[in-house]
Protein backbone atom coordinates (compact mmCIF):
# COMPACT_ATOMS: atom_id res chain seq x y z
CA UNK A 1 0.00 0.00 0.00
CA UNK A 2 2.77 2.15 1.09
CA UNK A 3 4.64 4.03 -1.56
CA UNK A 4 7.21 5.88 0.62
CA UNK A 5 8.72 2.93 1.75
CA UNK A 6 10.01 -1.05 0.79
CA UNK A 7 10.85 -1.57 4.25
CA UNK A 8 7.61 -2.81 5.87
CA UNK A 9 6.81 -5.20 2.54
CA UNK A 10 8.13 -8.17 1.14
CA UNK A 11 8.53 -7.18 -3.28
CA UNK A 12 8.30 -9.98 -5.42
CA UNK A 13 11.65 -10.89 -7.62
CA UNK A 14 10.38 -10.92 -11.58
CA UNK A 15 12.77 -12.98 -14.21
CA UNK A 16 14.90 -10.46 -15.56
CA UNK A 17 17.09 -10.77 -19.10
CA UNK A 18 20.39 -10.64 -16.28
CA UNK A 19 18.91 -13.79 -14.59
CA UNK A 20 17.74 -15.69 -17.58
CA UNK A 21 21.33 -15.20 -19.65
CA UNK A 22 23.15 -16.32 -15.89
CA UNK A 23 20.61 -19.22 -15.81
CA UNK A 24 21.26 -20.29 -19.29
CA UNK A 25 25.20 -19.85 -18.83
CA UNK A 26 25.06 -22.08 -15.91
CA UNK A 27 23.27 -24.34 -17.86
CA UNK A 28 25.46 -24.56 -20.80
CA UNK A 29 28.52 -24.53 -18.36
CA UNK A 30 27.17 -27.72 -16.48
CA UNK A 31 26.42 -29.16 -19.96
CA UNK A 32 29.71 -28.87 -21.19
CA UNK A 33 31.41 -29.80 -17.79
CA UNK A 34 29.28 -33.40 -17.92
CA UNK A 35 30.50 -34.12 -21.10
CA UNK A 36 34.04 -33.51 -21.33
CA UNK A 37 33.83 -35.99 -17.89
CA UNK A 38 32.00 -38.96 -19.76
CA UNK A 39 34.34 -38.05 -22.56
CA UNK A 40 37.72 -38.25 -20.50
CA UNK A 41 36.51 -41.21 -18.70
CA UNK A 42 35.22 -43.70 -21.59
CA UNK A 43 37.25 -46.35 -22.26
CA UNK A 44 39.89 -46.04 -24.43
CA UNK A 45 40.15 -47.54 -28.38
CA UNK A 46 42.48 -50.18 -29.04
CA UNK A 47 45.21 -49.76 -31.59
CA UNK A 48 43.35 -52.10 -34.03
CA UNK A 49 40.11 -50.34 -33.61
CA UNK A 50 41.97 -47.12 -33.98
CA UNK A 51 42.80 -48.00 -37.56
CA UNK A 52 39.47 -48.53 -38.31
CA UNK A 53 37.60 -45.64 -37.33
CA UNK A 54 36.64 -43.92 -40.06
CA UNK A 55 37.14 -40.10 -40.68
CA UNK A 56 33.83 -39.19 -39.91
CA UNK A 57 33.89 -41.05 -36.47
CA UNK A 58 36.93 -38.67 -35.47
CA UNK A 59 34.76 -35.72 -36.05
CA UNK A 60 34.48 -34.14 -32.96
CA UNK A 61 30.45 -32.80 -32.23
CA UNK A 62 30.53 -29.19 -32.86
CA UNK A 63 27.61 -28.73 -30.02
CA UNK A 64 30.26 -28.87 -26.61
CA UNK A 65 32.52 -25.53 -28.34
CA UNK A 66 28.84 -23.90 -28.19
CA UNK A 67 28.00 -24.61 -25.08
CA UNK A 68 31.20 -23.29 -23.67
CA UNK A 69 30.89 -20.12 -25.67
CA UNK A 70 27.25 -19.49 -24.69
CA UNK A 71 28.81 -20.16 -21.20
CA UNK A 72 31.47 -17.12 -21.57
CA UNK A 73 28.94 -15.01 -23.16
CA UNK A 74 26.70 -15.12 -20.18
CA UNK A 75 29.48 -14.02 -18.02
CA UNK A 76 30.40 -11.47 -20.13
CA UNK A 77 26.96 -9.87 -20.82
CA UNK A 78 26.42 -10.22 -16.14
CA UNK A 79 29.55 -8.16 -16.20
CA UNK A 80 28.42 -5.45 -18.64
CA UNK A 81 25.08 -5.53 -17.08
CA UNK A 82 26.80 -4.74 -13.44
CA UNK A 83 29.19 -2.17 -14.72
CA UNK A 84 26.81 -0.34 -16.70
CA UNK A 85 24.55 -0.08 -13.71
CA UNK A 86 27.55 1.52 -11.50
CA UNK A 87 26.37 4.63 -10.04
CA UNK A 88 28.75 7.11 -11.99
CA UNK A 89 29.05 9.80 -8.61
CA UNK A 90 27.62 10.73 -5.70
CA UNK A 91 25.57 13.33 -7.02
CA UNK A 92 22.36 13.82 -3.98
CA UNK A 93 18.85 13.69 -4.83
CA UNK A 94 17.12 16.14 -6.98
CA UNK A 95 16.49 18.66 -3.91
CA UNK A 96 12.77 19.31 -5.31
CA UNK A 97 11.99 15.41 -5.45
CA UNK A 98 12.45 15.14 -1.09
CA UNK A 99 9.93 15.06 1.17
CA UNK A 100 11.06 17.39 3.92
CA UNK A 101 12.55 20.25 2.66
CA UNK A 102 13.32 22.45 5.78
CA UNK A 103 11.74 22.68 9.28
CA UNK A 104 12.44 24.91 12.00
CA UNK A 105 11.02 27.11 15.19
CA UNK A 106 9.76 30.18 13.46
CA UNK A 107 8.09 33.59 15.61
CA UNK A 108 6.12 33.40 17.06
CA UNK A 109 7.16 30.22 18.99
CA UNK A 110 5.46 28.29 16.11
CA UNK A 111 6.79 24.61 15.05
CA UNK A 112 7.02 24.44 10.55
CA UNK A 113 8.23 22.06 8.51
CA UNK A 114 8.19 22.41 4.86
CA UNK A 115 7.11 19.57 2.33
CA UNK A 116 6.94 18.52 -1.03
CA UNK A 117 3.72 16.79 -1.12
CA UNK A 118 4.18 15.77 -5.10
CA UNK A 119 4.74 12.04 -4.19
CA UNK A 120 1.95 11.74 -1.71
CA UNK A 121 -0.56 12.74 -4.18
CA UNK A 122 -2.24 9.02 -4.14
CA UNK A 123 -2.96 9.50 -0.62
CA UNK A 124 -5.05 12.87 -0.54
CA UNK A 125 -8.72 11.61 -0.76
CA UNK A 126 -8.12 9.51 2.29
CA UNK A 127 -5.24 10.68 3.95
CA UNK A 128 -4.56 13.64 6.16
CA UNK A 129 -1.46 15.16 7.42
CA UNK A 130 -0.09 16.47 10.65
CA UNK A 131 3.01 17.48 12.30
CA UNK A 132 3.79 16.30 15.73
CA UNK A 133 6.92 17.51 17.71
CA UNK A 134 8.65 16.51 20.93
CA UNK A 135 11.54 16.83 23.17
CA UNK A 136 14.49 14.14 22.83
CA UNK A 137 15.89 12.49 26.18
CA UNK A 138 17.61 9.53 26.44
CA UNK A 139 15.26 8.28 29.45
CA UNK A 140 12.17 8.81 27.61
CA UNK A 141 10.91 6.22 25.13
CA UNK A 142 10.24 7.58 21.78
CA UNK A 143 7.10 6.07 20.46
CA UNK A 144 5.32 5.80 24.24
CA UNK A 145 6.24 9.78 25.03
CA UNK A 146 2.93 11.32 25.53
CA UNK A 147 4.40 14.75 25.94
CA UNK A 148 3.82 16.21 22.42
CA UNK A 149 2.32 18.77 20.70
CA UNK A 150 0.18 17.64 17.04
CA UNK A 151 -0.93 20.57 14.67
CA UNK A 152 -4.19 20.57 12.96
CA UNK A 153 -5.10 18.12 9.93
CA UNK A 154 -3.09 19.14 6.72
CA UNK A 155 -4.98 17.93 3.23
CA UNK A 156 -2.49 16.88 0.50
CA UNK A 157 -2.20 19.29 -2.16
CA UNK A 158 0.66 18.06 -4.17
CA UNK A 159 2.54 21.17 -4.26
CA UNK A 160 5.28 22.89 -1.64
CA UNK A 161 3.41 23.12 1.31
CA UNK A 162 4.24 24.52 5.02
CA UNK A 163 2.94 22.04 7.57
CA UNK A 164 2.91 24.14 11.31
CA UNK A 165 1.57 24.52 14.58
CA UNK A 166 1.93 27.67 17.45
CA UNK A 167 3.88 26.28 20.67
CA UNK A 168 1.36 25.04 23.41
CA UNK A 169 4.39 25.53 25.85
CA UNK A 170 3.84 21.46 26.75
CA UNK A 171 7.64 20.55 25.68
CA UNK A 172 10.56 20.08 28.14
CA UNK A 173 13.14 21.88 27.78
CA UNK A 174 16.85 21.95 29.77
CA UNK A 175 17.39 24.70 31.01
CA UNK A 176 20.98 26.49 30.06
CA UNK A 177 21.60 23.26 28.17
CA UNK A 178 20.77 21.67 24.89
CA UNK A 179 17.74 19.98 23.98
CA UNK A 180 16.60 18.06 20.96
CA UNK A 181 13.28 18.78 19.21
CA UNK A 182 12.22 16.41 16.58
CA UNK A 183 10.03 17.11 14.32
CA UNK A 184 7.42 14.01 12.81
CA UNK A 185 5.42 14.16 9.63
CA UNK A 186 3.01 12.05 9.93
CA UNK A 187 0.20 10.76 7.91
CA UNK A 188 -3.68 8.86 8.96
CA UNK A 189 -6.70 7.71 7.74
CA UNK A 190 -9.11 11.18 7.27
CA UNK A 191 -11.46 9.91 9.21
CA UNK A 192 -9.46 10.44 12.31
CA UNK A 193 -8.13 13.94 13.79
CA UNK A 194 -5.54 15.00 16.08
CA UNK A 195 -7.42 14.00 19.04
CA UNK A 196 -6.70 10.26 17.92
CA UNK A 197 -3.29 10.70 18.74
CA UNK A 198 -1.44 11.02 22.19
CA UNK A 199 2.13 9.28 20.86
CA UNK A 200 3.81 8.34 18.15
CA UNK A 201 2.62 5.19 18.53
CA UNK A 202 -0.64 5.49 17.60
CA UNK A 203 -0.05 6.43 14.07
CA UNK A 204 0.38 3.71 12.77
CA UNK A 205 -2.06 1.56 15.33
CA UNK A 206 -4.39 4.21 13.14
CA UNK A 207 -3.42 2.77 10.32
CA UNK A 208 -0.96 5.81 9.39
CA UNK A 209 2.50 5.99 9.19
CA UNK A 210 5.37 8.85 10.14
CA UNK A 211 6.97 9.88 6.74
CA UNK A 212 9.57 11.83 7.99
CA UNK A 213 11.76 12.90 11.26
CA UNK A 214 14.05 15.33 11.14
CA UNK A 215 15.74 17.14 14.62
CA UNK A 216 17.00 20.43 15.61
CA UNK A 217 19.22 21.44 18.50
CA UNK A 218 18.34 24.40 20.60
CA UNK A 219 19.62 25.68 23.82
CA UNK A 220 17.50 27.47 26.35
CA UNK A 221 19.20 30.05 28.46
CA UNK A 222 19.83 29.40 32.20
CA UNK A 223 17.31 30.53 34.70
CA UNK A 224 17.31 33.94 37.10
CA UNK A 225 19.25 33.72 40.03
CA UNK A 226 16.51 33.49 42.26
CA UNK A 227 14.62 30.45 40.29
CA UNK A 228 18.00 28.15 40.22
CA UNK A 229 17.95 28.54 43.98
CA UNK A 230 14.89 27.63 44.29
CA UNK A 231 15.22 24.77 42.09
CA UNK A 232 18.47 23.36 44.16
CA UNK A 233 18.46 21.95 47.93
CA UNK A 234 16.12 24.15 49.80
CA UNK A 235 17.95 26.39 52.37
CA UNK A 236 17.64 25.74 56.21
CA UNK A 237 17.52 28.25 59.04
Amino acid sequence: MWAISSADSTVGHAMTVVDIATLVGVGAAVISTFYGALTYHRPKATATSELSITSKARQTPPWPIVLVLIAWAAVAFNYYEIMSNRPTSTIPPDPSQVLLQSWGVFPPATYQITINSHQLLEYKDTFKLFLITRTGFSDVDRLTDAVIEKSRAFSIDGGIMAVAHQSENKLRFLLGGPTIIEYDLVMIPSRFSEDNITTLHDVESLGGRILASASQLVTTPPPPPLVAQQLGTPCTK
